[in-house]
């Protein structure tokens, strides 16, 4: 079998020309050729060198994800992990996935087998190109072959081993009653890293930290959902501080997450006094993973409104479930003081309706300048099209809003404070709004990209908004007309 023609692009990239990928030997995984760009970026590679090289890649023969063929070799790729996995032992059938539940899932879906003693499945080594919803595995041999084989198993009982110690010694106690095969090593030291260096980082306005680092961990033994909630967070969360072994985490996460959907969808659905709670909390840490994954993954999060309605949703929840809250819940105090900004926020943007913009008074001057000329630099961008002259008028609103919200964000850099102010620009869209930004109307989506001046505040303070703020921008220029860039670069240039 002839050898796989490899071109190295530069240290970390790697074009496979029988497949036409772009693999990073960073991340371990083949970027879509829509997501060159973004990619780039969350490797810090800026402006004339990112789209020189950008420039470079799309003169290469890059195929969609559906359209990479399946490699038919017998042994593993060096550039990508290796995972365990199953394939179903049906005749006719080559289904291939990485977890138990899946396996079931098929043969209850494909084969009409709702028992589980019934599945038939072998293990095998797979690997795949792509992640996220355009993930496809293949399998391949674990038998040594002309290439390096890939061996995770190692690495990850080192990991194990030298955070258990830790493990036996902390306050973190299992409630009686849990099965110890349940919470394995591995589970417990993600557990661990959880209570010790993620909860702190997801306190919000109103909640201790014993919120987050005592009970959700306690009750996420009363619901298994939750439990795998936090188990994935962590997994995650340790995948963005340790990149060279982040995949093996990532791949974690991944599995955590499936294996608790489908009874957190129940839960959501039958929401009652005694649920609530869990169910809250692990939305919370949902949303903080998939969020994480634009910087990460930035190639399967593309849509303009991922981090906007991210913020919505952990707080469109609470609402909606706050008459199930149990009293004095932190959720619900949480939910009363979001609701008064927002609610001060709006009475002072309507009553304003002479002035045509709201006077920021704590943003920086030359952002504050940026900021104001949007209404007259859009439409001149636009050689005054009477369109875009129609979207001017309809989004006055939403720019004092977003005014207020960038400024009401460098009155304080509390954390809390920043989180406050990202969410009340979303809470104050209307639906008109929203659908702007989902259609890619010009002044919305600059008007989208400018709001990221505040998440990219809060990047400098949490783990899971680092990076997103510029990943989000490129991705409005990359949707605007050329016209509009010089604009975008502007903006960019001020974070």
């Amino acid at each position: 079998m002839k050898d796989l023609v490899r071109v190295h692009i530069n240290d970390f990239l790697v074009y496979l020309a029988d497949f036409g990928v772009v693999i990073c030997r960073q991340c371990r995984h083949a970027i879509q050729p829509n997501a060159l760009d973004s990619h780039l970026l969350r490797h810090r590679i800026y402006r004339h060198r990112r789209r020189a090289l950008v420039e470079r890649l799309n003169k290469l023969d890059l195929r969609q994800p559906d359209d990479v063929p399946v490699p038919n070799r017998a042994w593993q790729l060096p550039e990508l992990p290796t995972h365990e996995g199953l394939r179903c032992d049906a005749d006719g059938c080559r289904y291939l996935c990485a977890t138990d539940k899946g396996m079931q899932m098929h043969w209850a879906s494909k084969h009409s087998v709702h028992t589980k003693s019934n599945v038939r499945a072998s293990s095998v080594a797979l690997q795949t190109f792509f992640r996220g919803i355009k993930l496809r595995y293949f399998e391949v041999s674990t038998d040594p072959g002309p290439t390096l084989s890939v061996d995770t198993t190692t690495r990850t009982e080192s990991i194990g081993d030298r955070e258990l110690e830790a493990v036996r010694s902390s306050r973190q106690s299992i409630p009686q009653g849990i099965q110890l095969n349940y919470i394995d090593a591995r589970a417990m030291m993600y557990l661990h890293h959880f209570t010790l260096h993620t909860a702190p980082t997801l306190v919000r306005r109103c909640q201790p930290l014993k919120l987050w680092q005592d009970d959700v961990p306690q009750l996420a033994f009363e619901y298994p959902f939750l439990l795998h909630a936090v188990l994935g967070l962590s997994a995650y969360h340790i995948s963005i501080k340790n990149p060279k072994t982040g995949h093996e985490h990532r791949f974690a996460a991944a599995r955590y997450s499936s294996l608790g959907a489908t009874e957190y969808a129940k839960h959501l659905l039958e929401p009652n006094s005694d649920n609530t709670t869990a169910i809250l909390a692990c939305a919370n840490c949902l949303t903080v993973e998939q969020n994480s994954r634009l910087f990460s993954d930035p190639e399967d999060s593309n849509e303009l409104e991922y981090v906007a309605f991210f913020l919505s949703g952990i707080l469109t929840l609470p609402h909606a479930l706050a008459h199930l809250l149990p009293r004095g819940s932190y959720f619900m105090q949480y939910v009363r003081e979001t609701q008064a900004i927002v609610e001060e926020a709006n009475d002072l943007l309507k009553n304003n309706k002479g002035d045509n913009i709201y006077l920021p008074k704590h943003i920086p001057p030359s952002k504050s300048r940026f900021l104001s000329s949007l209404p007259d630099e859009v439409a001149r961008l636009s050689r005054y099209c009477p369109k875009i002259l129609v979207q001017i008028q309809q989004g006055q609103f939403t720019l004092r809003a977003l005014l207020y919200s960038i400024n009401r964000s460098y009155a304080s850099d509390d954390l809390a404070n920043l989180y406050d102010s990202a969410a009340c620009w979303v809470r104050c869209l209307d639906e008109h709004a929203k659908q702007a930004i989902r259609d890619g109307e010009a002044f919305f989506l600059v008007m989208y990209a400018c709001w990221c001046i505040v998440i990219h505040r809060i990047g400098q303070y949490a783990w899971f908004t680092h990076g997103i703020a510029e990943i989000q921008i490129t991705v409005v220029r990359a949707r605007l007309a050329p016209e509009y860039h010089v604009l975008i670069d502007t903006l960019l240039s001020l974070l």
